[in-house]
């Protein structure tokens, strides 16, 4: 008897233990918690449950039965913004309070998902999320087109604030497919509103927001990939509100206008800004790409603008001055001393350049520009030399570059070396004479490699400036020797002599590199000296056999060949002292 009833007992256990395990697994299906399915400690007497797979022919798709629960919650929650929309359509309700009761009925559902995000049911959470999304988004779209309730500038106030509750739970409880949805729908909303209210800077500026908002949700969860697409959207809005300015029939305001180009420009350098700053992190490559973005269309776009209405120039070149010494001041005085982050240097440097040569261009005329610029490339060349920083031998090229195309000095030489003797040239000014000296000292200035090299292109931009610079000088020579020798171009210029005169300046200008080349600091001037040569054999082709006389081209051929015998021979000796 006693037998019986201990096996009595060990088939009631095992039977208990079979309905704890059942019970979990309902209780998991129907979502009412979120933990990982444990079956319940059975005795270890007790027999073992059976392993074998259930003969049940619908017991395959049992694990359809959480998505399906959440498909139709969700069909039935859409029902329900129906109802409402069809009380509004048939005027019980105004369509304000429609609208209202609406996006609060959306709305309420965000609770629900921080709720199951809370409790770790994510795909509840999701579906919860992208429920509201397909609620609010739409009825935003209505109130603003369809019932006209509210003006395009409320519509993306509304639009911002839905995205917001929207986006709250979501990078809290690493909701990533809720991000992508409430970010592309929202995305996908003011485009549309674009195009339907055909205005554009509400909605522009709302991307721009939203596209500041995507790139920090970047920064807080890694999801890199969302920030491209609403950077793109973002840019293109704005460009469009930019081109848009003094075109007939545009009904933007110019001052809100400047207020989306600057919210791009400030909202995403400042976001750079403070997570290489204060977070002290290396710039990214989207950091980089859509910072040089926010500047062509942002700070281009708001120069475009100021031209368009002939105002606010001299104030956006004083603030754009402001920014690129700010730039400067933070390359070296937080980054270099403290941070020691290389490419957070060549990146808040590229972006002084960027403003200082904008807002000089904006605050100056021509003539001065010109010499503005030759004094940042003497002072550049300086600083590198000082701050063994190779990078600022770029800035010095870059200047001196700009400063001898904005003086016009660049259009004189040319001019001077190719233009036909029956044509008027241009003579160089005392601000021309003072901007080739300018570049000259930024030449002149050595470079160091102590602290940094670019290996072989660390003096690839000092060549292009000397080429530059040397080209400059033989033109604007040329034009001070050719009136002096062969008579005044355009009136009664000799065109053999001419022609002398230039090959006599390429020549000696070809000897000239060759002499300097000997010391070390100007060891690019070498790298010149056969360009230079084989390039004056090519015009002694074109230009001095068909024009010279035999007496002017015995000269020219004369010289040419005495450049081809010193130029070489110079080269091989080295300076016994360095300059």
């Amino acid at each position: 008897m006693a037998d019986d009833l201990s096996a009595v007992e060990t088939r009631l256990e095992s039977v208990v233990a079979r309905l704890e395990i059942l019970e979990t697994r309902i209780a998991a299906l129907e979502g009412r918690n979120g933990r990982p399915l444990e079956p319940a400690p059975v005795d270890a007497g007790a027999p073992a449950p059976p392993t074998s797979k259930p003969t049940d022919p619908n017991s395959h798709g049992a694990g359809l039965v959480p998505g399906m629960t959440l498909v139709g919650r969700t069909f039935i929650v859409l029902g329900g913004a129906y109802l409402l929309r069809a009380f509004t359509d048939s005027g019980v309700l105004p369509h304000a309070a429609g609208i209202a009761i609406g996006l609060a009925y959306a709305l309420c559902w965000m609770a629900f998902a921080a709720r199951a995000a809370r409790e770790r049911r994510r795909p509840s959470a999701t579906f919860h999320v992208a429920t509201a999304a397909l609620i609010a988004y739409p009825l935003v779209f209505e109130a603003t087109v369809r019932f006209a309730a509210v003006s395009p500038a409320t519509g993306a106030w509304l639009l911002s604030i839905v995205t917001a509750v929207l986006l709250a739970p979501a990078p809290r409880w690493h909701l990533r497919a809720a991000t992508w949805l409430t970010t592309v729908g929202g995305m996908a909303t003011a485009i549309v509103l674009i195009n339907r209210t055909g205005r554009l800077v509400p909605f522009a500026m709302y991307l721009v927001a939203l596209g500041v908002a995507a790139l920090w949700v970047g920064y807080v969860r890694h999801w890199r990939a969302l920030r491209w697409p609403v950077a793109i959207a973002a840019d293109l809005s704005v460009l469009a509100v930019g081109v848009r300015v003094g075109t007939p029939g545009s009904v933007e305001v110019v001052s809100i206008v400047f207020a989306a180009q600057i919210l791009l420009l400030a909202g995403y350098l400042g976001s750079v800004a403070a997570r290489t700053l204060l977070l002290g992190r290396d710039v990214i490559p989207f950091e980089i790409a859509q910072s040089m973005a926010a500047l062509a269309i942002g700070l281009g776009g708001a120069v475009h603008v100021a031209q368009t209405i002939g105002s606010g120039l001299a104030g956006l070149g004083a603030v754009c001055l402001l920014f690129g010494l700010a730039c400067y001041g933070v390359a070296f005085a937080f980054l270099d001393r403290h941070l020691k982050l290389k490419k957070n240097f060549y990146f808040y440097t590229s972006l002084a350049v960027v403003f200082m040569l904008t807002g000089s261009a904006l605050l100056l005329d021509r003539a001065v520009l010109g010499i503005v610029s030759g004094l940042l490339a003497v002072a550049s060349a300086w600083l590198g030399h000082r701050f063994d920083r190779v990078s600022l031998n770029l800035h010095a090229a870059v200047y001196g570059a700009a400063a001898i195309l904005v003086s016009g000095l660049f259009g004189c030489a040319t001019y001077g070396v190719l233009a036909p003797p029956t044509e008027t040239w241009r003579r160089a000014s005392a601000g021309d004479w003072v901007v080739l000296g300018l570049v000259a000292s930024a030449l002149s200035i050595p470079l160091s490699t102590r602290a940094e090299s670019w290996g072989r292109y660390s003096r690839a931009p000092r060549t292009a400036l000397l080429a530059l610079f040397a080209w400059t000088s033989a033109g604007v020579i040329a034009c001070e020797l050719v009136p002096m020798f062969a008579g005044t171009p355009g009136a009664n210029a000799d065109e053999g002599v001419v022609a002398t005169v230039r090959t006599t300046v390429i020549v000696l200008g070809a000897i000239g590199l060759a002499v300097v080349a000997r010391f070390e600091r100007f060891t690019e001037a070498g790298w010149l000296v056969y360009p230079v040569l084989i390039g004056s054999g090519i015009k002694l082709l074109l230009e001095d056999f068909p024009r010279s006389r035999p007496t002017t081209l015995f000269l020219a051929l004369a010289l040419y060949g005495a450049g081809l015998i010193v130029g070489p021979r110079l080269m091989r000796r080295r300076a016994p002292t360095r300059v």
